[in-house]
């Protein structure tokens, strides 16, 4: 059989034969691989689960100020006005000695996703109950303690004449005064509604003219040198001591809460993730639970003497507006008319129109 004849010769020179093997090393991690991309399938096929994580929401500082306040007032039909105390709605017993009656009372916070009541929805609700109430002064015991709150008045007079002006000051006690020691400013606490006299007799006069106050909120002009008007809303009785051993404690519908002390119903507690119901905002409307009555009242932003029918008011003033803040985790009370930060939330109680 012919076949080809070849004879292989060794080289000398070291030669170099070159082997293409695949260095690369992606075939160590395939089972990594395959598990990520099944996590992936799952993913896709059964949905990947919502965070339901819930987390606290605290009220968003302002120059170091963490307090929220919230003011209720109540309306008073002896004097047509709203006052901040329980005495409109309690008995001065009710209050001095806590009964079922105070202390079964409470302030709800509704927090709704609008203010439109067809649509609108509750998410959130806060209680205050009145045991968490600020204090508004100490009476003195065998003193009954005003109806109504204590309002601070300043008396300016420049009348050169003899003149005596009493009146009963918050803590119960009978008070005169005359600028004849040369003062001629007083400033001075007395109950609301209460009475006080000013007197006062010219030289080239012999009978003495008396003048009747009532301390109701009115200011009184009486002539150019002398003027008497308020200057404070609320103030309490005037004592040495903090807490008078001869004393017991009212208190008023105020709430101061914070981070330490009165934290029930400060904080928000809301989901983590924004996009879960897509909140930004709640609309906070405000009630207030009567033990003593078993009824409920509600609360506008504005007193009812301020509208020109008092009994049609913009659905809107009878809603806070609560601004959340995910970042941060803070919130923010906003008033919805004016678009001010409410760190003092005020309320006033709505009176439904009289049954004719």
């Amino acid at each position: 059989m012919d076949v080809n004849k070849i004879k292989i010769t060794p080289i000398e020179n070291s030669q170099e034969i070159v082997v293409p093997f695949d260095m690369r090393w992606d075939l160590l991690s395939r089972e990594e691989s395959y598990l990520q991309e099944e996590q992936e399938i799952i993913k896709k096929v059964i949905g990947q689960p919502s965070n339901y994580e819930l987390v606290r929401f605290s009220r968003r500082p302002i120059a170091n100020n963490t307090q929220q306040v919230y003011q209720f007032n109540f309306y008073s039909a002896s004097t047509d006005t709203w006052h901040n105390t329980y005495f409109t709605k309690l008995t001065v017993d009710d209050v001095r000695f806590q009964s079922n009656a105070y202390r079964n009372s409470f302030f709800k916070l509704d927090f709704y996703d609008s203010t439109l009541p067809q649509t609108q929805r509750i998410y959130l609700t806060a209680i205050l109950g009145t045991y968490q109430s600020d204090i508004d002064f100490f009476a003195t015991l065998g003193v009954p303690p005003p109806v109504l709150p204590c309002i601070r008045y300043r008396i300016i007079s420049f009348i050169s004449a003899e003149n005596l002006f009493t009146f009963t000051d918050c803590c119960g006690e009978e008070q005169s005064w005359n600028d004849d020691d040369g003062e001629t400013t007083l400033d001075f606490c007395v109950p609301f509604g209460s009475t006080g006299v000013y007197q006062y007799i010219f030289e080239e006069d012999e009978d003495i003219t008396t003048i009747n106050l009532v301390f109701d909120g009115t200011d009184y002009d009486i002539f150019q040198n002398l003027n008497i008007f308020v200057i404070e809303n609320v103030c309490e009785c005037e004592v040495e001591e903090e807490i008078p051993d001869n004393s017991y404690i009212i208190y008023r519908p105020q709430f101061t809460l914070d981070h330490v002390g009165n934290t029930e119903g400060y904080y928000l507690y809301w989901y983590e993730d924004p996009t879960l119901l897509n909140i930004t905002q709640f609309f906070m409307r405000a009630k207030y639970f009567d033990a003593a009555t078993g009824t409920y009242t509600t609360f506008t932003v504005n007193p009812q003497s301020n509208y020109a029918n008092r009994y049609t008011l913009p659905n809107d003033d009878f809603y806070v507006r609560v601004d959340l803040n995910y970042p941060g985790k803070v919130y923010e009370l906003v008033d919805i008319a004016t678009n001010n930060i409410l760190t003092t939330n005020i309320w006033y109680e709505y009176v439904n129109p009289p049954v004719i």
